[in-house]
C-alpha cells in the first residue's frame, strides 16, 4: 500500500515500507536504461532531480530546519513528475525527463532503449505511480489538518494576533474546498457545523460565508435536508446580512426556513431540531427587519414555531435547554427591537416626562433580564454577555444608575471568565 505508516517527529507522515522499496526499484531500473548504451557520468538521481540526501530524508520524513511538510511534498512532487513524464500528467510541476536525455519524453527514450523481452516503462512505472499519488494524496490531507489544527488552537488560546486568525481561517477554507475535490461530504458538513459559531464569534463573516458554500454543496449532495435549512439559516443567512448584502440574507433565510418548517420525518428529536432551525431563522428575520412591527411580527411567528413542540416525548430531554435557550433569544431579540426603535440602543437616555417610552424600555428591560436569568443558569455566558451589554445599557437610559453600575460589573466579570475560558 502507499499510505504512510506513521509520522515523523515533526508530525509528518512517513511513505509506508512498500512504498519506499517499489520507488527504490523503479530508479534502479531507470538509472540502469539510463546509462545503458550510453557513456553517462554524474549523478543520475540528481539528474532528474532527486538527489540522494532528498530521497534519504523523504523516506524517513525527516528534514533539518524548518518546513519540513513543505519539502517532503515537494519531493514527493518530484517523484511524481518523474514517473509520470508522458504528457499525460501536467500538473505536477517539476518535470522529470533526466538533462542529458533528447527527445520527445523520458518515458519514450526509456521504451526505445529496453531489450525485446526487458520489463517495460509502464510495468515498472504504473503501480509505483499508483502507490506514490495515493501517498501524495494523503500527505496534503495531512498537511492541511495540521495547519488547521495549529490555528486553531492558536485561536482558541484567545488574543490571537490577526495574521495567526488570517492564518486560520484561509487554512480552513482551504481545506474544505479540498475535501469537497475529494468529494468527502460528511467531513465537510462536521467541520461546518464544528466551526461555523467559532467564525461568526471571531467576526470572520466572509469566511463563514465559504465555507457554507462548500457546505451547502456537501448537504445537497448527502441528501441532508436539515443540514441545508442551517446553512442557508446561518452561513449564508446571518452572515450575509453582516457583510450588509441584505438581500441575500433574506432570500437564504427565508429559503431555509422553507425548508425547515416542510421537513416531515417519525425521528421526534429531527423534526424538533427542524422546528427549532425555523425559529432562528424566523428571529433572524426579525432582527434584520427596518419595521419595528414586522419585527415583532416575526418574533411571535418564532414563539408559535417552540410552543407548537411536543417536548413530553422519549428521547427528547437534551432538546429542553436548546428550547429554553431559544425562548431566551427571543427575549433578548424583542428588548433588541424596542431599544432600537426607542432610539437608545447604542447611547441616550429616556426623559422623565416621557412615560410612554420610560414603560417600554422598562418592558425591554424585563425581557432581556429574564434572557439573562436563562442565560446564565444554561451556562451559556457568550450570549450572556450579550445580554448583560443590553441590560445595562437600558439601565443607563433610564437613569438607573446604581443598576447600571452593577450590572456593569457582572459583565466584566463574565468578560473575564470567557477571555480565561479561551487561554
Amino acid at each position: 500500500m502507499g499510505g504512510p505508516d506513521e509520522q515523523s517527529d515533526e508530525g509528518v507522515p512517513r511513505p509506508s515500507g512498500p512504498l519506499i522499496a517499489s520507488v527504490e526499484r523503479f530508479i534502479a531500473w531507470a538509472e540502469a536504461i539510463y546509462r545503458e548504451g550510453r557513456d553517462h557520468s554524474g549523478d543520475f538521481r540528481k539528474s532528474i532531480g532527486l538527489p540522494r540526501h532528498d530521497l534519504s530524508n523523504w523516506k524517513s520524513a525527516l528534514w533539518r530546519g524548518k518546513n519540513a511538510w513543505s519539502r517532503q511534498i515537494a519531493v514527493t512532487e518530484r517523484l511524481l513528475a518523474t514517473l509520470t513524464y508522458d504528457g499525460v500528467h501536467p500538473a505536477y510541476k517539476t518535470k522529470g525527463q533526466p538533462k542529458n536525455v533528447r527527445g520527445s519524453d523520458w518515458s519514450s527514450y526509456a521504451h526505445a532503449q529496453r531489450a525485446p523481452n526487458r520489463t517495460t516503462w509502464d510495468e515498472v512505472s504504473s503501480e509505483t505511480i499508483r502507490q506514490v499519488e495515493q501517498y501524495y494524496s494523503q500527505l496534503v490531507e495531512a498537511h492541511k489538518e495540521s495547519e488547521l489544527r495549529n490555528a486553531l488552537r492558536d485561536v482558541r488560546r484567545g488574543d490571537v494576533a490577526s495574521d495567526e486568525q488570517a492564518t486560520f481561517v484561509r487554512a480552513l477554507t482551504r481545506y474544505v474546498a479540498f475535501l469537497v475535490r475529494q468529494g468527502k461530504m460528511k467531513t465537510v458538513l462536521e467541520i461546518r457545523e464544528s466551526m461555523s459559531h467559532l467564525l461568526h464569534l471571531l467576526g470572520e463573516n466572509g469566511t463563514r460565508f465559504q465555507v457554507g458554500e462548500f457546505a451547502l454543496m456537501a448537504a445537497v449532495a448527502s441528501n441532508s435536508t436539515l443540514d441545508r435549512a442551517q446553512i442557508l439559516i446561518d452561513d449564508l443567512g446571518w452572515a450575509a446580512f453582516l457583510l450588509k448584502d441584505h438581500s441575500t440574507a433574506r432570500e437564504n433565510i427565508q429559503d431555509g426556513i422553507r425548508i425547515a418548517n416542510s421537513h416531515q420525518t417519525s425521528n421526534i428529536s429531527d423534526l424538533i431540531e427542524a422546528r427549532l432551525t425555523s425559529a432562528k431563522g424566523y428571529r433572524h428575520l426579525a432582527m434584520m427587519a427596518e419595521d419595528e412591527k414586522v419585527g415583532h411580527q416575526y418574533l411571535t411567528q418564532a414563539e408559535q414555531v417552540i410552543q407548537g413542540l411536543n417536548t413530553t416525548g422519549p428521547n427528547v430531554d437534551h432538546f429542553k435547554d436548546a428550547i429554553t435557550r431559544d425562548k431566551a433569544q427571543i427575549d433578548h431579540a424583542r428588548a433588541t427591537i424596542i431599544a432600537r426603535s426607542l432610539g437608545i440602543l447604542e447611547s441616550g437616555t429616556i426623559s422623565i416626562d416621557d412615560r410612554e417610552s420610560s414603560d417600554r424600555a422598562t418592558q425591554a428591560l424585563t425581557l432581556v433580564s429574564e434572557a439573562s436569568v436563562a442565560f446564565d443558569k444554561l451556562t451559556d455566558y457568550e450570549r450572556l454577555n450579550k445580554a448583560l451589554v443590553l441590560e445595562e445599557r437600558l439601565h443607563v437610559a433610564l437613569r438607573h444608575r446604581t443598576k447600571a453600575l452593577e450590572t456593569r460589573a457582572r459583565r466584566e466579570e463574565i468578560a473575564r471568565s470567557l477571555s480565561v475560558r479561551k487561554q
